[in-house]
Parts: C-alpha cells; structure tokens; sequence
C-alpha cells in the first residue's frame, strides 16, 4: 500500500474490499469503512481518487471480490452491506475508467448472478429490497454504455434478470429496469429476439395502461424497438396491442407519440393490422396531431423528430 495512503478511508475500503472471507466483525468492519469513505467524498476527492488511480484500485476490489463474486452472493449479504457496496459502485461508476475496470474483470455472468439473487428477494419482500434494487439498477445502467458493453450483459441473459424485476409493485423499479431493457434490446439483435420468445410484450401491454407517462414512454419505446421482429409485431396484434397503442395517440407528449407513430407503422405492414388501425380511428388522430401542430415549449426537439421520422435524442 502506498505510503501516502495509509491511514486514510480510501486505505481502510482497500483493506477491507480485500478480504474475501468474512466473519461478522469483518462485516461490520466493512459498513464503516465505506461510510467513512463515502463521508469523505467530494468533487474535488474523486477526482483525486481517479488521477492518483487510487478509485480503480477500489473499483477493481469492488467488482473482483464483491459484486461479481459467486462466493459473496452465496454468503447471501445482509440489506446494509448490499446498500453501501452499491452506493460506492454508483459514485466510482460515474467514471468511465472505473467502468472500463469493472469490465476488465470479465466477470459479467457473476454480476447478473447477484442481480437474480437481488431480484428474487425483491419479489419475496419487497419493502425490505427496494432500495436496494433501485441501487442496482442505477448501477447497471452506468456499465451499459454501447453496443459492446451491452453484447457482454446479453450474452449472460442480462434481460431475463430485467424482466423478473418488472414482476414488481414498485414503479420506479419497473422503469429503470424497462429502460435497461430498451437499452439492451436497441443495441443488439440477439437480445430483441430472445425478448420476443419471453413475456416481455405482454407485460408492456400490461403496464401501459395502469402506468405513468414515463412508464408509458417506457414500454412503447420497447416496443417500437422489437417490433422490427416479425414475432414481436404478430405478439402485439394477439395480446390486442394495437388499439392500446392507438389509444395512446391522444396523450398529448411527442415522444411517447413518436414511439407509438413508429410502432404503429411497422404493424401497419400487415395488411389486416392496417385496417385494423383505420378502423379504430388511427388515422384520423394522426392526422388531428398535423393539423393542430403547436411545437410543446419544453420538447421542440421531439417534436421535430416525430415529424421528420429520426429518433429522437435521449
């Protein structure tokens, strides 16, 4: 350990994250140790941490002997030890090094082991695992940042874990895991045909209703990306997708009328789902939404984009 270190809460977290068997002491050793260190942390600390390389040696730790280690999850971790370790992860991961660390550990089928372990309790107590998944679906969505990124979470089924989580009461877990969802499936052909073989659709049809806008935006923004697949579009037609769909033409938020405008056109290449659309008054919202155009104040550039065709930014 480097001289300069020693003694400080970054050394005390190093020492700590070092220890791949634990008693209970070392438990409650650990929980300091992390307070004390996420006590310390300011603007100006990260930034020391990282160019000193010092917040890599401890993202590394992080990854290797805790959030990837199969011994760790098996050890099943208390809800306070979880909590902190996620917390830590959130602040390291907003660096790009830190995350570039965390996927040099290739440990990525590890991580969504913890993540099942996570979301099974969720689903069994679910006041108690709340914030703890929230915690981790926050983190999840800071490692997958591109194409690449998302192909190594796909390939140890990142999505099947996504949807366990969309079998709770909570809404904002729903949204940050629907929204890891169309992260994934936008940048991978496998994983939008694997989410077609599973309950992805039926459970958007079912939560847009019940939903908030951004739940909403959410689901049919999955959708429009899936119903590239053919299996998709013949899924949305049977769980009787298209008059939710065209239900919603009339909320009255570009976005999420952009998104349900795309879906709509790519189902409309089926000649009956076409009709079908025609006949639940499709088209005549749409073009009600052309004559009536007033650019919202706040959301120009989605406006434009559901006008001109082009995804709108994110």
């Amino acid at each position: 350990m480097r001289k300069g270190l020693m003694g400080t809460p970054a050394a005390q977290l190093l020492y700590c994250l070092s220890q791949e068997q634990q008693t209970p002491s070392d438990v409650q050793h650990e929980l300091q140790a992390l307070s004390a260190f996420l006590e310390t942390l300011t603007d100006s600390t990260c930034s020391q941490l990282i160019s000193s390389g010092v917040a890599a040696r401890i993202a590394e730790s992080l990854s290797r002997r805790r959030l990837c280690s199969l011994q760790w999850t098996a050890s099943c971790p208390g809800r306070k030890s979880v909590c902190a370790l996620l917390r830590l992860a959130r602040v390291l991961f907003r660096d790009r090094g830190c995350v570039d660390v965390f996927h040099s550990v290739k440990e990525h089928h590890n991580y969504v082991q913890f993540a099942n372990y996570l979301s099974r309790n969720l689903l069994t107590y679910e006041a108690e695992y709340t914030q703890s998944a929230g915690l981790l679906l926050n983190v999840t969505q800071k490692l997958i940042h591109d194409a690449e990124t998302a192909s190594l979470f796909v390939r140890v089924q990142i999505a099947k874990c996504m949807l366990r989580f969309l079998n709770c009461h909570d809404m904002t877990i729903q949204q940050a895991a629907l929204e890891i969802l169309g992260r994934v499936a936008d940048w991978s052909a496998v994983c939008r045909v694997e989410l077609c073989a599973t309950t992805a659709i039926d459970i958007c049809l079912q939560l847009i209703p019940q939903g908030d806008l951004l739940t909403q935006k959410l689901c049919v923004s999955l959708l429009r990306i899936l119903s590239c697949e053919e299996q998709a579009r013949e899924q949305i037609r049977i769980y009787d997708g298209v008059p939710i769909l065209v239900g919603l033409l009339s909320v009255r938020n570009s976005r999420l009328q952009w998104h349900v405008a795309w879906s709509l056109a790519q189902l409309a290449e089926d000649v009956e789902t076409s009709v079908e659309i025609v006949q639940l008054g499709g088209i005549s919202l749409i073009l009600a939404e052309f004559a009536t155009l007033k650019a919202p104040a706040k959301a120009l550039n989605d406006w434009i984009a559901m006008l001109t065709g082009s995804v709108p930014p994110s």
